[in-house]
Order: C-alpha cells, then sequence, then structure tokens
C-alpha cells in the first residue's frame, strides 16, 4: 500500500501525465469475495449506495475511478473482474497469477503486471524433468488458483513421463485434522521425493512445524506465493523438512522506495500514511525509518516493539566450551601416552615382549591412534567447509587402518594355535599382512573419495529464534553411514577371530585384550547411534569426540598398556631365558607321560632339542624368535590339554606376557 503512494506521488511530481494528477481511495478486502465484491460496487459508483444505476450504453456511464488496482488472490480477483466486466472498468492486478485470467473473453478488462502461472509450472516441470525426479506429490489450496495451477502443471508434466503420486487440495479453513491427513499422506508415500506446492505461507508454516522433531529427506518445490515468505524462512529447523526450491518473480531495485520511507512526511489527513507513522513511532530521533522495516529473519531478531534489530549471534561448539576443554585435554593425554609407548618399544625394541608384539604391525596401529586422537581438534572451534571434511575423513581412514592391523595380529594367532590341517592350509592362503592391511584400508578410501564427490559435508548454519548455529553438515548421511558400518564390519571379523581363540594358553593372552578392545568399540558406537540421531544443537560433534576418544583409549589400553607393564616393571620376565624357562617348566610338568610330535612313548623324557626338533618337523617356520618359542610352548600345552582332562592333572598357570 506504501509503495503504490510512493508510486502516485512519484507520477504526480512528474511531467508523466502533463499536469493531470492521480488520487487514490483505498479499500481493504480483508481475504475476501464478498468484502471484496461490496468494495468494488463501492468504487464504481458515484452514490452513496452500493447499487450500479442500468444503463443502456457504457459510454453513458461514467464511474466514480477510471481504474482498479488488485487484488492479491486470484480468486478475489476473479470475483472482481467479473463486476468490473459490466461497465469494462479496467483492472490490474499485482499478484493474481491464475492462467484463466488471461481469458480476454471472459475477462476483457483485466490485466496484471505479473506472468500467468503457465510460466510458472513450465519452469517447474522443467526443473523437475530435468533433474529426474519422476515420482512427485502435489499440494494445492482449494481454490480458482490452486486447481488450475495444478491442473497446468499436470498437463505439462505427463507428457515428460513425471508420475504424480497425489493430488491433495486444501480447504480455506485449515484444522489440525487437515493438516495431520496431509502429514500421513506424505509419511504414507516414501517413494514421493519431491513435493509441489500452490499453497499459502500460513498453510506451509504449519505443515512444518507439524513435522517438528523429524528429519525429512524430501525436496519441497515452492509456488511464487510462498516461496519468499518470511513468515516460512523464519521458522527455527527449517533445513530438517528437507530442501525448499521457491519460484517468484523479477523484482526491480527497490532502492528508490527505501529512500522515499527514510523521508516521507506524515499526511494527518491520510490516515494510511497516519498509522504507518504511528507504526514507527517507537523510533528514536537517532533511527530512520529504513531501520525500522521488518527484521531480516536469517541474520537477525527483535523483540516486538523495538526500535531496531539485533544481530544474531553464532553459536557453536567453541575451544572456550568447559567440555571442550575437557574433551581436548584428554585427547593431548592420549597423544602423550602413544608418544611415550613408541619411545618405550624403540627403547626395549630387542627385547621378546616387543618382538611378539607384531613387529612394524605394532607401530602403524600407534600411528593410527595418534591420527585418530589428533583429528580430535576438528571437532571443537567454528566450522568450515574444509574442517567438516577432514575430520570424517581422517578418522574413517586411520580407524579403519588400526582395525585392520589387528585383524592381521588376530589371523597371525588363530594361524598358530590351530592344529586343524585343513584350516591351517586354508588360513596360510588369507595371510598376507601387507594386502590385508592395504585392501581393508583402500577399500574406506574408495568410500570416503565418493562420499567427498557426490555429497561432501559442509559448513551449516541453522536459524533459531535469537542464535544462529553453526555446525557440520554430513552431506549425505548414508555415506556416513556406510563409512561406520565398514569400520564395524572389520571389528566384527577381529572380534570372531580373537573370540575363538580366547580359551588359549594363559602364558599368550593377545587374543583376550583384543577381544575386550573390540568390546569397547562395540559398546561405545551402540550408544553413539541412537543419542546422535535423537540430538540437536551444538553439543552434537561432542558426542561423536566423546565416542572417537573411548573406542581409541580402548584399544591403546588394551594392545599397549599390559606389554608396558611387563617391559617396565616386570623386566626379569622379558628376557629370553625367562621365556625359555616358562617354556621348559611348562612342558615338563604338563608332558609327562604323553606321547609328544617326535613319536617317544608316555614314559619317556626328551630333550629341550629333541622337543625343539620334533616341533620344527611339525610346524616348520615357527622357531625364528621369541614369538615362535611361545607358540612352541602352547603347542606342548594344546597337546596335552585332553589327557590332562583324562587323568585330572592338576593345571598350574604359568605367568603370561
Amino acid at each position: 500500500m506504501i509503495s503504490m503512494i510512493h508510486a502516485i506521488e512519484e507520477i504526480n511530481n512528474s511531467t508523466l501525465l502533463n499536469g493531470i494528477k492521480l488520487g487514490y481511495d483505498i479499500y481493504d478486502t480483508c481475504s475476501d469475495v464478498t468484502t471484496a465484491v461490496q468494495a468494488t460496487m463501492e468504487l464504481i459508483t458515484s452514490s452513496s449506495e452500493s447499487c450500479v444505476e442500468p444503463h443502456c450504453k457504457n459510454t453513458d456511464f461514467v464511474p466514480k475511478v477510471k481504474a482498479v488496482v488488485g487484488c492479491e488472490y486470484s480468486e478475489i480477483s476473479i470475483a472482481v473482474a467479473r463486476v468490473l466486466n459490466i461497465q469494462l472498468i479496467p483492472q490490474i492486478s499485482y499478484a493474481s497469477s491464475a492462467e484463466m485470467l488471461s481469458d480476454k473473453r471472459r475477462f476483457p478488462a483485466f490485466l496484471r503486471s505479473i506472468p500467468s502461472d503457465k510460466h510458472q509450472t513450465k519452469a517447474m516441470v522443467k526443473l523437475v524433468n530435468m533433474s529426474g525426479w519422476n515420482w512427485i506429490g502435489t499440494i494445492a489450496i482449494d481454490d480458482i488458483y490452486g486447481r488450475s495451477a495444478i491442473e497446468l502443471f499436470i498437463s505439462q508434466a505427463t507428457p515428460m513421463g513425471i508420475c504424480v503420486d497425489f493430488k491433495e487440495f486444501i480447504p480455506p479453513v485449515i484444522s489440525d485434522t487437515i493438516i495431520n491427513n496431509i502429514i500421513e499422506i506424505i509419511r504414507k508415500e516414501k517413494r514421493v521425493k519431491v513435493i509441489v506446492a500452490f499453497a499459502s505461507p500460513s498453510f506451509m508454516k504449519k505443515l512444518f512445524q507439524a513435522f517438528e522433531g523429524e528429519i525429512l529427506d524430501k525436496i519441497w518445490i515452492a509456488s511464487d506465493s510462498w516461496s519468499t515468505s518470511s513468515e516460512v524462512s523464519a521458522l527455527p529447523n527449517l533445513n530438517n523438512v528437507g530442501k525448499v526450491i521457491g519460484f517468484t518473480f523479477q523484482s526491480e531495485n527497490p532502492a528508490s522506495f527505501y529512500e522515499y520511507l527514510k523521508n516521507v512526511k506524515i499526511n494527518v489527513e491520510n490516515i494510511f500514511l497516519k498509522e504507518y507513522g504511528a507504526r514507527v513511532s517507537g523510533c528514536s530521533h537517532h533511527t530512520d525509518m529504513y531501520q525500522c522495516l521488518p527484521c531480516d529473519h536469517h541474520t537477525e531478531w527483535s523483540l516486538p516493539g523495538d526500535a531496531e534489530c539485533s544481530k544474531k549471534e553464532l553459536e557453536y561448539f567453541m575451544l572456550s566450551d568447559f567440555f571442550a576443554i575437557a574433551l581436548l585435554s584428554f585427547a593431548a593425554i592420549g597423544v602423550a601416552l602413544v608418544c611415550v609407548i613408541v619411545v618405550i618399544f624403540i627403547r626395549y625394541r630387542k627385547t621378546p615382549v616387543v618382538k611378539a608384539s607384531g613387529g612394524a604391525i605394532c607401530y602403524v596401529i600407534l600411528l593410527c591412534l595418534f591420527c585418530n586422537f589428533v583429528c580430535s581438534v576438528f571437532f571443537v572451534g567454528e566450522p568450515r567447509n574444509i574442517i567438516c571434511q577432514v575430520r570424517q575423513v581422517l578418522y574413517g581412514l586411520s580407524f579403519a587402518c588400526c582395525v585392520s592391523c589387528i585383524l592381521v595380529k588376530s589371523f597371525k594367532i588363530l594361524l598358530a594355535f590351530n592344529f586343524n590341517p585343513y584350516v591351517q592350509a586354508v588360513l596360510r592362503k588369507l595371510y598376507h599382512p601387507v594386502a590385508i592391511i592395504i585392501g581393508s584400508t583402500g577399500i574406506q578410501v574408495l568410500i570416503c573419495t565418493l562420499w567427498l564427490i557426490l555429497n561432501e559435508p559442509h559448513e551449516e548454519r541453522v536459524p533459531y529464534e535469537r542464535t544462529i548455529l553453526l555446525q557440520c553438515n554430513e552431506g549425505s548421511y548414508m555415506a556416513f553411514g556406510v563409512m561406520l558400518g565398514y569400520i564395524a564390519l572389520l571389528a566384527v571379523v577381529c572380534f570372531v577371530c580373537a573370540f575363538k581363540i580366547r580359551k588359549l594358553p594363559e602364558n599368550y593372552n593377545e587374543a583376550k585384550f583384543i577381544t575386550f578392545g573390540m568390546l569397547v568399540y562395540f559398546i561405545s558406537w551402540v550408544i553413539f547411534v541412537p543419542i546422535y540421531v535423537t540430538s540437536t544443537g551444538k553439543y552434537v560433534q561432542a558426542i561423536q569426540l566423546v565416542v572417537i576418544l573411548i573406542s581409541s583409549y580402548g584399544i591403546l589400553i588394551c594392545q599397549f598398556f599390559p606389554k608396558c607393564y611387563v617391559i617396565l616393571f616386570k623386566k626379569e620376565h622379558n628376557t629370553k631365558d625367562a621365556f625359555l624357562k616358562n617354556v621348559y617348566e611348562y612342558s615338563a610338568k604338563t608332558a609327562n607321560n604323553i606321547a609328544l610330535p617326535n613319536g617317544l612313548p608316555p614314559d619317556s623324557k626328551p630333550t629341550a632339542k629333541e622337543e625343539d626338533s620334533a616341533f620344527c618337523k611339525t610346524k616348520p617356520g615357527f622357531l625364528a624368535d621369541e614369538t615362535s618359542l611361545q607358540v612352541r610352548a602352547n603347542y606342548i600345552q594344546h597337546e596335552s590339554y585332553r589327557r590332562i582332562l583324562d587323568n585330572t592333572f592338576p593345571r598350574k598357570r604359568v605367568a603370561s606376557v
């Protein structure tokens, strides 16, 4: 309304009409057809009564006004146009876009400053077709505008092979029952990923609010009636309903109108300008009119009656947050522990315990754990696109490599302690440590690469009433789940292998620690998934960070702390002599009267050299180092178990490493 007054004043102050001045008479239709028709009758009659006297010729009739501007809604414009058609009074609409108003035979005096819906629906169909969305749904208001728009859209979409799954019309009076019915249809039709809506802003606001707490994987195509509505765009968590693609009309630069608002002079006789002046009178003398315009709901907020807008504060998981400081402290301790363990293992690299830990694989595991702890810093602080991408990829690759190395160790133990010839042959063919680690990690590299190419993680800004939440959107949650699921698959295989050999001789307990480490991993991530899915806010990323730290510490403690304990505090057990002593003491006490691999009778007592020779013939290539000495003792123990149980011989524990 104010913009129309501005336009009239601009025309009157120019030489455009050569001295002719324009006036205006404004009526409020209240978005009601009956009210609009009554106002139209008052506009075209010169008498005090809202009636038009019959005239034989239109040229004999002198209306009160020369033209009518309006209305906004097509249904009301159609009703007004039918009245104005009687005297061929021009009607100019600024927003009515129904296609039927283009019919000059039915509406000869109707004009408008926007294109009809035919062009809008054509653009929508083109977008849907080019995007490959061939299964869609439609929602429209149940009036001439909505029905004609949907009919146009379907008539243009059908030849393109686009199927319309459902076509729902909304009555003028919106109730909770209607909203719930629409929601049930949307939930039921799971194949429909795209919904075209010719509806009012108030309806779309209520519909989106009804989905609060849900995450919808939908694409909403908005008509011009609500695509630019601040009533809808200001909704918190609007991103949860999916993506909204809107169509609107091209507009000119309104700078001159804003300048007019800043310097407008309030005319007491003009009730509209007077009302506008009263609305902005709360502005201070130091604040101009332009600043009293509605706030940008995406970046600003204000209380009712405030003279100015306040910038929304950015909210994210800050470094200064106490929880963040605590988590980063645990990560720093983890980094320090990894470094200390590396130093210990290098310092005592020639001792039996270090040699029995897996050689180079042990250092690869420590490097992966180091990366896991370091990636914690990317979960704290202001999110950026590159940070969102690096943190998930770094964690996914390092943890996949870590579990792959533990899987190799599990295979090695299973190969050493399984005495079934057929299983031995199969395991020997599968046991290729370098190939297993590179292949397992390579699959994770492929998953992460496809994730970054197709729908990478990115920074996201979620507007709330007074704040803007900065967080990382994972892009494709399916890819995120596949990455975590693949690590879980490796962990399951590792757990199964270690669990099968959990009842090893007491002097070789590596499998038990692997089993316990994987259990810690499973428990932490099983708890993580439901919490992560149902949580919102700045602490969502902290949840994943907690789980990463727990699972990393679980592996670090189970895999390396027992070895470090023996190296530092049980040095007498970390010598070659101690290893050999345990082997021979155990075999001497538990293998009496048992047929040994070299075929000696039960009452014979072979020498240590004969035992070594017999074992080498049975298991060639397994006595190269101290680990093999340990395995040899386990072989004798394994063969002894049956005879021990049959004769109820007492079982004695042997110190473990």
